[in-house]
């Protein structure tokens, strides 16, 4: 196993040109002038020849002139920024006019139904417990945006 990551490295060495046989010493370089050999006996080194050439097929596309990129990639890619932005603005006003209607709806109903006087009270219990839950919900968002 030894002798094919030798060859591996070897290979490496041979893809990106450099000179092969003045990285071996002396009692090696006997031995690596059969890697071709090796290579067509040893399965294992055979396909990482295969793979390396293979992977360097695939990255010869981004030497090639004929991608065809817009020249202004970087304001297509601002004013999709500009989009999400608008699209998550959006969102929270309906949220809030959402959260606002659904809350406000019930309390002027049961202020019709059982007068006034029941709507002052229900404005105190919701702001004396208000804290008690916004405080929780602020703290889960924050550990939401930490954990992003």
């Amino acid at each position: 196993m030894k002798k094919c990551d030798e060859i591996q490295k070897l290979l490496i060495d041979e893809f990106y040109d450099k000179e092969v046989n003045a990285k071996l010493p002396v009692t090696q370089w006997a031995a690596a002038t059969n890697i071709n050999e090796h290579i067509e006996n040893c399965p294992e080194c055979l396909e990482f020849r295969n793979k390396l050439y293979a992977a360097s097929k695939k990255l010869d596309i981004l030497e090639s002139d004929n991608l065809s990129m817009p020249n202004d990639l970087f304001n297509i890619i601002n004013i999709a920024e500009k989009i999400k932005v608008e699209k998550k603005k959006n969102f929270e006003i309906f949220s809030f006019v959402f959260a606002a209607l659904s809350i406000l709806i019930p309390f002027v109903g049961l202020g019709l139904y059982f007068g006034i006087r029941i709507l002052l009270y229900m404005q105190i219990f919701v702001y004396f417990n208000m804290p008690l839950v916004l405080i929780p919900l602020i703290i889960n968002r924050k550990m939401k945006e930490v954990e992003r």
